[in-house]
């Protein structure tokens, strides 16, 4: 049997003959409530043995986004850099999503050790035919979510005018036609 606390127990039967011995693996499941330190103990019918365990937390990647712009200009880059910290008590790996109005752009995958971070960039070139408009970018891990805006400023395009007026002389009161 093993007893593992307030963790739960599992066991199984094995009969040996005098001399012998075997291995046996036996396991509780854990859940992320159950971070923390604990005693599991073993027993038989003529033994008995106990082990401090501790349950550490799984990787959690937490992301901190700097877009380096608030407004760009169509056609210009909007640049995300960002810093993925893994708060977990063990290594890890995820998929970081670069979105921008929730349409995903980019993707990596990142590994982070436990304690660590790492940065990096994405970068997403606007079309140089959008009109004025605020752009949603975003950066999402599997347990984090950052986002900002920026504003996307269109290009005008300028068309030259040519006006004549209807006369070149006027008298106080008369308007002017273009």
């Amino acid at each position: 049997d093993i007893d593992a606390a307030e963790l739960g127990n599992d066991s199984t039967e094995k009969t040996l003959s005098g001399g012998d011995s075997t291995s046996v693996e036996l396991s509780v499941e854990t859940t992320d409530a159950d971070v923390g330190e604990y005693t599991a103990s073993v027993s038989s019918d003529d033994d008995f043995a106990s082990t401090a365990v501790t349950v550490l937390s799984k990787a959690n990647f937490s992301v901190e986004p700097d877009i380096n712009n608030d407004t760009v200009t169509a056609g210009e880059s909007i640049v995300a850099e960002y810093t993925i910290e893994n708060t977990g008590d063990v290594a890890g790996e995820q998929d970081v999503a670069f979105l921008i109005d929730g349409s995903q752009e980019a993707t990596s995958i990142t590994t982070v050790s436990a304690g660590e971070n790492t940065t990096d960039t994405f970068s997403y070139t606007t079309d140089d035919g959008l009109s004025t408009q605020v752009l949603a970018v975003s950066v999402e891990t599997a347990d984090d979510t950052a986002s900002g805006d920026v504003q996307v400023n269109g290009v005008l395009e300028r068309t030259a005018l040519n006006l004549t007026a209807n006369q070149t002389a006027l008298v106080t009161g008369e308007a002017v036609e273009f």
